[in-house]
């Protein structure tokens, strides 16, 4: 009787476990889109799109970039992640740049490459059923520095004004010895932190408290100054964890879940 007990509690679990699955699966579409990078090669990149379809009016979205140390990676990293946002309402992307040592030498061309995917979407919005005056921007590590450099670059100069900003334990400033050979050539004309000012929009920093890669002083550091100038910066601080500690195959239940429902709650209070 025990046995037939646990085998239909298997089979309950795994027939939840579906009806989630293709619950989740409903509430958003997903296709693949090839955009030019910023030298103008048609289909270069390839971008992530997660719905839902515009049937009601143009709607929100959001623009996230992978990390991997600018070198490697790819835009399923943060799938679900732009699954979560599109499943709340939100149109997300989840892009491609050209990555250090494969088809670039230079960083310049990693941050070209996030700007020229944002312009493609502005210049596409209509079709594409977003609203760009209610867009936010984030990305990890890597990725949320080239997230950073636009964010900040467009903010300043009023090209957009971003509704906000969203980093998975981002890289906050070029100016240390483990990025100097990356940035030397550029002094602070990438650094996240030099960049700052009044005209920057909210931002919420997911950080995990032992990250060795991206130190949580330096974070702080980033926060403090961007609330000297009155900018709103919300660090969720993640106890224990190191770099990368949102990936899939890391993150706990129990983190994904937290993680998701402070950038949900994020993402409402700014839209």
């Amino acid at each position: 009787m025990n046995k037939i007990r646990r085998l239909y509690s298997l089979f309950s679990l795994s027939i939840a476990c579906m009806c989630g699955l293709l619950s989740t699966l409903g509430a958003s579409t997903f296709k693949t889109l090839h955009v030019p990078n910023a030298d103008g090669e048609v289909g270069a990149l390839q971008v992530l799109r997660y719905g839902p379809e515009h049937e009601n009016g143009l709607l929100p979205a959001v623009l996230l970039f992978h990390g991997g140390s600018w070198q490697k990676g790819g835009p399923r990293q943060l799938s679900p992640y732009a699954t979560e946002f599109a499943d709340a309402g939100y149109v997300a992307y989840s892009a491609e740049y050209r990555l250090l040592g494969k088809n670039t030498d230079s960083v310049e061309d990693c941050v070209a490459d996030a700007e020229a995917v944002y312009q493609w979407l502005v210049e596409h919005a209509e079709e594409e059923g977003i609203d760009v005056s209610r867009m936010f921007v984030g990305g990890a590590s890597a990725g949320g520095h080239l997230a950073l450099c636009v964010f900040l670059k467009l903010n300043e100069v009023g090209a957009c004004r971003f509704q906000g900003y969203i980093g998975y334990n981002p890289v906050v400033t070029t100016q240390s010895e483990r990025f100097e050979s990356l940035f030397e050539d550029f002094g602070v004309k990438y650094d996240p932190i030099a960049k700052l000012s009044n005209s920057a929009a909210p931002m919420l920093i997911l950080h995990g408290s032992e990250d060795p890669v991206v130190p949580m002083d330096s974070v702080r550091s980033f926060q403090r100054k961007a609330e000297a100038f009155g900018v709103s910066c919300k660090l969720e601080v993640f106890d224990g964890e190191t770099h990368g500690f949102f990936n899939q195959n890391r993150a706990s239940a129990e983190v994904r879940e937290r993680l998701e429902a402070v950038a949900l709650e994020f993402l409402s209070a700014h839209n």
